[in-house]
């Protein structure tokens, strides 16, 4: 695939390139619903920074429960990929829930993390297809589309089907925004459920 490539001298990893995208979109996107919708949020960017370090944290800790042992300690790990999604969710979850409590986020606000996450989400799994990594089985020994494309490019399924309803509910959030938390929960697990397969 493309891992990484170098720009003025400097190797430029693209899975935390793209990833980096990704919260920089998701950030934008909830702060502007969060306006539209008239929230007043405290701490509101200590709340999105806290949300990246337990998302990136909880990812990388699946991935060392799921993964040789022996890849942690290349470079690769940590620059390249080497996250497990449901991970980052996980560890996310008592975060939310601590700023709901503590803080006082109203419940509607979290509606709209959803846009934003499944279009980060979307952008994200570019990236994991440029790593190289999360791919499906083998297609064939010789592609006549793409050196590269010889496996099936799960990754590229999953941005697609994450990224047309996250535009699709950004342009239409008033209409949708109660029940977006339940349909991402649902929606999410059959795509992972049937993509897996």
């Amino acid at each position: 695939m493309l891992p990484y490539f170098h720009l003025f001298g400097l190797k430029i990893f693209t899975y935390p390139l793209l990833m980096g995208v990704a919260w920089g979109l998701g950030y934008q996107i909830s702060l502007s619903l969060s306006r539209k919708s008239h929230f007043t949020l405290p701490y509101f960017k200590l709340f999105t920074f806290g949300l990246f370090v337990c998302a990136w944290v909880g990812a990388k800790v699946f991935f060392l429960l799921t993964i040789e042992s022996s890849f942690h300690s290349s470079r690769n790990f940590w620059m390249g990929g080497g996250f497990v999604y449901y991970g980052g969710l996980v560890f996310v979850m008592p975060y939310l829930y601590f700023f709901y409590k503590k803080m006082e986020y109203p419940k509607q606000y979290f509606s709209t993390l959803i846009p934003a996450l499944m279009i980060a989400h979307g952008v994200g799994r570019v990236g994991c297809f440029l790593a190289g990594c999360c791919h499906g089985d083998l297609l064939t020994n010789e592609s006549l589309f793409h050196p590269y494309l010889i496996y099936f490019p799960i990754q590229l399924f999953e941005a697609v089907l994450v990224l047309i309803p996250g535009l699709y509910f950004l342009v239409h959030y008033e209409r949708f925004h109660c029940k977006l938390p339940l349909f991402y929960i649902v929606y999410y697990s059959l795509i992972r459920f049937t993509l897996e397969f």
